[in-house]
């Protein structure tokens, strides 16, 4: 299970399960937002958070439990490490990655030994270094003792023919209205940050149904206390559904005054209650009745929510190539581009010339070829700031605009709308919107490369040959980054210009000069004879010459 404690952890404080009744463990993670542990612990001091300092410096902050079942009498039970397995990992990790700004708590109602992190897994090791994950040790007796259920668990609870289940489903609605937050099951993982659900919600698992496995409200709210005050009035030890989904639809229906005919799964935030009701496909897209398939490896029928880029495709699996970006450089000056096009203009070029010419001459008589060569670079690059002129810099021109982001921002809106209250208008709406923003996303990018063909036909009748070859490959390749890094004699990476430009002098140094030693190879003369061939006989030659003959 999770939960988000709204409060600041307790003190620490040693902790045992009663032994006039045992249950098997309850674990509950929590999501801290601002309120501090320290108010929660002194309202429950027997709830302690495991502090892993005492274990060695390798643990960051907190630790972590699992879920458990404990021995049926408390002395039976071994106390020792955690034993989590990999989808209650999964689960854990997940709300944690999700929510780096929010506090994890995974509270247990079994002891534990001193030395539980040692003695746990390598799994339930890693989560507990996690920073936002720790563990809190519940005792049931206190909290039940500090609550309006008091009575209920000394009395008709101890009855019950199913501690596990029940204590679970009322742990959860206790916990939550004592410190606020949200509360999920530990078999749910997260795939996103829980901020964008709002506050106070619940999610139906069917038309007539609610579920309690994923549910935020703030603390005390009334809601909550009415399910409280019902469980106390009502509860039945002998009924397995005595708490949990149904007693929260039935109190939802009073609370929020809804006919019992309302569809859950459409009505989406009520106002005179304020309370939201997701949709099934945000929390439950496998239905409660086919659970059998989460166990199997392919899912042909299963409805789920989908990313909203028009597929009702999960990624699953993906291998990417992914060209490494070009490190962050130091400023340099920028090479300055002249307009040279403007040299095919007769007069411009006439101009250019007469206006080098007359700069050059006064220049010739420099004692060095150095200054002599920076004097000249100096005539050249001011005949081009004069008659040139810097070439205007065009930018890469796309066709995804501002059009584009307002209408697909209005496709998301729409969808949003449409999962969290599933009518046919709502349905409408989106289906409409999500035709504009494609049709107004194929029309931009069919014109962007209209007018990009165009460009190279003209650049091509121009017989601007270099031009129209970058513009093709900009189109077919797209842009390519400038990679002048190389790899020093050590074999590490140096990107800095100057030291990349000292090493190819380097390498082509000992490339062409060789190791110092010089051998003298001697040209073959083609009209000196062969001494390893033998001489031909007086026959040979004058067979040879009759064949020439013939």
């Amino acid at each position: 299970m999770y939960l988000n404690i709204n409060k600041d952890g307790p003190a620490r404080s040693s902790m045992k399960t009663p032994r006039r009744w045992v249950i098997p463990c309850i674990a509950v993670i929590c999501l801290t937002t601002f309120i501090s542990i320290t108010y929660f612990l002194h309202s429950y001091g027997s709830l302690s958070l495991r502090d892993p300092f005492s274990y060695g410096s390798h643990v960051k902050r907190f630790d972590v439990e699992d879920e458990t079942s404990c021995a049926k009498e408390p002395e039976t039970y071994d106390r020792g490490g955690l034993k989590l397995t990999p989808p209650q990992a999964c689960a854990i990790y997940s709300a944690a990655y999700h929510n780096p700004l929010k506090q994890v708590f995974l509270i247990y109602t079994c002891p534990l030994s001193n030395d539980f992190y040692f003695e746990s897994s390598e799994v339930t090791k890693a989560l507990m270094d996690l920073p936002n994950f720790s563990v809190v040790e519940a005792n049931l007796s206190y909290i039940y003792s500090r609550s309006p259920l008091s009575s209920l668990f000394e009395g008709r609870l101890r009855q019950s023919q199913f501690p596990v289940e029940h204590n679970a489903d009322i742990l959860r609605i206790l916990l939550v209205y004592l410190f606020g937050g949200t509360y999920m099951d530990l078999d749910v993982v997260s795939i996103k940050p829980l901020d964008e659900l709002g506050m106070d919600y619940i999610g139906a698992q069917q038309q007539d149904q609610l579920g309690t496995g994923v549910f935020h409200f703030k603390a005390r709210h009334p809601y909550l206390k009415e399910i409280l005050d019902e469980t106390n009035r009502a509860y039945n030890p002998d009924a397995w559904a005595a708490a949990g989904p149904v007693l929260a639809t039935s109190v939802l229906q009073k609370f929020c005054d809804l006919a019992k005919s309302t569809d859950l799964e459409t009505i989406g935030h009520i106002s005179s209650c304020g309370i939201t009701v997701w949709s099934y496909k945000t929390f439950y897209p496998i239905r409660y009745m086919d659970w059998e398939l989460y166990w199997r490896g392919y899912w042909p029928l299963v409805e789920t929510m989908g990313p909203n880029c028009d597929s009702d495709h999960f990624l699953v699996k993906a291998k990417v190539r992914h060209r490494l970006s070009n490190a962050q450089k130091g400023k340099s000056a920028s090479r300055i581009k002249w307009n040279v096009d403007k040299l095919k203009d007769e007069a411009v070029r006439k101009e250019y010339q007469d206006n080098l010419s007359a700069k050059i001459p006064s220049h010739l008589e420099s004692p060095s070829t150095n200054e002599l060569w920076t004097d000249i670079k100096v005539a050249v690059l001011e005949s081009a700031k004069e008659t040139l002129g810097e070439e205007s810099k065009t930018g890469n021109e796309e066709w995804f605009d501002q059009e584009c982001e307002a209408l697909i921002n209005e496709k998301n809106n729409k969808r949003r709308t449409w999962i969290q209250r599933d009518t046919r208008g709502t349905r409408e709406a989106y289906n409409t919107s999500r035709r504009l923003a494609n049709y107004a996303c194929r029309r931009k990018k069919r014109a962007w490369e209209n007018s990009k063909y165009s460009n190279m036909e003209s650049l091509n009748e121009a017989n601007e040959s270099r031009k129209f070859y970058h513009a093709v490959n900009m189109m077919r390749k797209g842009y390519q980054p400038k990679l002048t890094a190389c790899k020093d004699r050590h074999g590490q990476l140096i990107e800095d210009e100057g030291q990349v430009m000292e090493r190819w002098a380097d390498h082509f140094s000992t490339v062409l000069a060789g190791d110092g030693t010089e051998e003298t190879l001697e040209a073959p003369n083609p009209n000196i004879p062969d001494p390893l061939l033998e001489e031909p006989s007086i026959e040979e030659v004058s067979l040879d010459k009759q064949r020439s003959y013939l």
